[in-house]
């Protein structure tokens, strides 16, 4: 059932964000047919502004879109009217959270690529030729200056950050996702009480994650700056595995905080 739940959630979002990761793309290649046709003319210079402006909107539209299409397929499918047929399902509450936390990590993700995407053809269509070779010096001799201050294996460290990036992303969704589940407790008001929940859980866990780093400085004064016993790669990797542990705790609370939300203290209007 989870399956089809999540098909039909992929579908549901991509009749809106795919038109918008699209018209990234169309700004994008704007952008770089600009450079193949501008003559420093004023005219030109002019049409350069418009789509440069139409394509910051762009980027900033698509990060808004998957946004508001996050929050709002939470809302309104499972706490607004919809959710007294969602939740006549024979499915577990889980099932439902996950229908929603997967995809909405996923075209959070698409978009970060798209725009990525944009930004290469634009950088591929402005940037002089002749320039590329001096860039990928500069960028491999940066690499080498790295690998030598953090002598860590490199394609172990990607793949890393790649796992906290996705944990970091499932977990503020799963954190908008508690604030709803807190906001429609309430019989009014539930959209500003959601926002106020919202912070109130950023804050305290920002407190806490800042309590748990002062203790760790306090136990090894030198860990943060570089004189402790511990040598850079067994700090880096340290470092990588506090902040996997502190996510997956948070992201864990948070999912069963509104599972059990959900299932014990919904609200429906």
């Amino acid at each position: 059932m989870l399956a089809k739940l999540l098909k039909h959630e992929f579908i549901a979002t991509a009749r809106i964000l795919l038109p918008v990761m699209l018209a990234v793309l169309v700004a994008g290649a704007l952008m770089a047919l600009m450079s193949f046709i501008s003559g420093g003319s004023v005219a030109m210079a002019t049409f350069t502004g418009i789509f440069t402006t139409l394509y910051v909107i762009a980027i900033i539209g698509s990060g808004a879109a998957v946004l508001l299409v996050i929050i709002q397929r939470f809302w309104t499918n499972l706490l607004g009217r919809e959710g007294y047929l969602m939740f006549t399902l024979p499915v577990k509450r889980r099932d439902l959270i996950i229908s929603k936390l997967i995809p909405a990590v996923v075209w959070q993700i698409v978009n970060v690529i798209v725009v990525a995407m944009s930004l290469l053809m634009i950088a591929a269509a402005w940037i002089p030729s002749g320039t590329w070779p001096t860039i990928f010096q500069e960028i491999m001799a940066a690499k080498s200056g790295l690998a030598a201050a953090l002598p860590v294996n490199a394609k172990l460290a990607v793949i890393a950050f790649a796992v906290l990036l996705v944990i970091g992303l499932a977990s503020n969704i799963l954190m908008a996702y508690l604030s709803m589940s807190l906001g429609q407790l309430a019989n009014s008001g539930r959209i500003v009480i959601s926002i106020a929940a919202y912070f109130g859980i950023y804050f305290a866990v920002q407190i806490i994650m800042t309590v748990l780093l002062v203790i760790i400085g306090l136990i090894d004064p030198g860990y943060y700056a570089g004189s402790s016993e511990m040598d850079a790669p067994a700090v880096f990797w340290g470092m990588m595995a506090f902040g996997a542990f502190m996510s997956l705790a948070w992201t864990a609370i948070m999912y069963f905080i509104t599972e059990r939300l959900l299932h014990k203290k919904l609200n429906l209007l």
